[in-house]
């Protein structure tokens, strides 16, 4: 993870162009030392490996002006590889480690979306549901109507899918706004005051 909104895959591309030029095994190709290990095992990086990770790590922190940045490498439930580059706290200087927590933003959707579909599973939901207001999943937990129009027709397949038509997170994005406020109070004034950016069902964003 790190502590910018670069998106992922531009590291994720920057850094297998950089390991494996550096000499990092291509597509998990046995290392000297892998070759050691048992079937099914992994081996922990070399120090050449660990070098070219953290040479690339470096250069994409510079390009980014990324202030801290946290790797971990797991395999078959086990941490074999774990750094920290940068800073928790630019203000107090103060060093990154692995232990120190970030912001998971949108790592959230993965782990939301595999809930409701056990959810699913059980019966307890449906894509076809609706989100707010009566009848909807959430009824009024966050206000009742009236809400702008299509608000009500939001269904969780929609929000599943970036297609619920509302607040596209450019410049005026909500999630931003009224820093005062606490999630469920932005939720409830982004129902009654932002109008969707299209219908739902309609646009991806």
């Amino acid at each position: 993870m790190t502590s910018s909104g670069i998106a992922r895959r531009t590291f994720l591309t920057g850094s297998l162009g950089a390991g494996l030029s550096a000499g990092l095994p291509g597509r998990f190709a046995p290392s000297p030392a892998s070759a050691q290990t048992g079937p099914g095992e992994a081996a922990e990086p070399t120090p050449g490996e660990r070098a070219a990770m953290a040479a690339s790590a470096r250069a994409f922190m510079t390009t980014y002006a990324v202030p801290g940045f946290s790797v971990a490498v797991g395999h078959s439930g086990r941490i074999i590889s774990q750094d920290a580059f940068g800073v928790a706290d630019r203000d107090k200087n103060e060093p990154l480690t692995p232990m120190h927590l970030f912001r998971i933003a949108s790592v959230s959707k993965p782990i939301t979306s595999t809930a409701i579909f056990g959810l699913i599973e059980q019966g307890r939901l449906s894509l076809g549901d609706r989100v707010f207001g009566a009848g909807g999943m959430l009824g009024t937990d966050f206000g009742g109507p009236p809400y702008k129009p299509g608000v009500d027709e939001i269904t969780i397949e929609h929000l599943l899918t970036h297609t619920g038509g509302g607040w596209n997170n450019t410049h005026d994005d909500p999630m931003f706004m009224k820093e005062g406020m606490n999630h469920a109070q932005l939720i409830e004034w982004v129902l009654r005051n932002r109008p969707l950016d299209h219908p739902p069902g309609q646009a991806y964003a």
